[in-house]
């Protein structure tokens, strides 16, 4: 199985810049990391929003590079109610989010959504790296 961590976070809600990033894990006990990635997001958003397009492009990564049997992790207890049925979607601007994160998910094999609390040790990672890309370090 594979994990894939994502965070994200928006400096003054809502408010650019705001920036992604992802973890891909092999979760075969050794916890080896695969995959590093994240980026800022363009135009004012919401933390909530951000939060969703971390867990998009995980998936649109997954998807290009053959990963099909994965569990996303997020600290986004909103986006992982929201993807597993849980809560009702309101906001107008995550609707569409919502929507495709689910009709990517249709495409793999196997995936679950699972929330983490922010103090796992691959999320605070995740974090770190995402922190890093909103003050413009390369990372």
């Amino acid at each position: 199985m594979i994990f894939i961590y994502t965070d994200a976070a928006v400096r003054g809600n809502p408010s650019y810049p705001g920036a992604y990033a992802f973890f891909v894990i092999k979760g075969n006990g050794l916890e080896e990391c695969l995959k590093k990635s994240g980026a800022c997001i363009p135009g004012k958003i919401t933390n909530n929003y951000a939060e969703y397009f971390g867990i998009i492009e995980a998936l649109r990564y997954a998807k290009a590079t053959g990963l099909d049997d994965i569990l996303v992790r997020s600290d986004s207890n909103l986006a992982i109610q929201q993807i597993n049925g849980n809560f009702k979607v309101k906001n107008a601007a995550l609707i569409e989010m919502h929507e495709t994160v689910l009709k990517a998910a249709r495409e793999f094999e196997k995936i679950e959504f699972e929330w983490v609390p922010r103090t796992n040790k691959w999320l605070t990672r995740v974090d770190e790296y995402c922190n890093r890309i909103l003050d413009g370090v390369k990372v």
